[in-house]
């Protein structure tokens, strides 16, 4: 087995963004999701060896992961939405 291609592990400090606005947004909507550390497979690996800091996110409440019976609960669209959309307002200084 050969390594053609690997990315160092990274951290987001608690206010460090984007991590920080999209809980910020998420507890605005009523969510209450966990930091947590993301797979090496993460791009936000990739990102940050180019100094841009990301973050995996989260999404809808699902089960069956990847697979044969994956599905995601629609009935968590709405609150998701608006964590983000709350937290791209708040990263462009976009009074809500």
């Amino acid at each position: 087995m050969e390594t053609i291609l690997a990315w160092p592990p990274f951290l987001l400090g608690e206010h460090d963004q984007p991590a920080a606005a999209l809980l910020a947004g998420a507890r605005e909507a009523g969510l209450n999701p966990r930091p947590k550390v993301a797979v090496p497979s993460n791009i936000g690996n990739l990102l940050s060896t180019l100094g841009i800091r990301a973050t995996a996110g989260f999404g809808l409440r699902y089960r069956g992961l990847h697979g044969t019976d994956e599905c995601v609960d629609l009935d968590t669209l709405p609150a998701v939405h608006a964590a983000y959309h709350r937290c791209v307002r708040s990263l462009l200084k976009i009074d809500l």
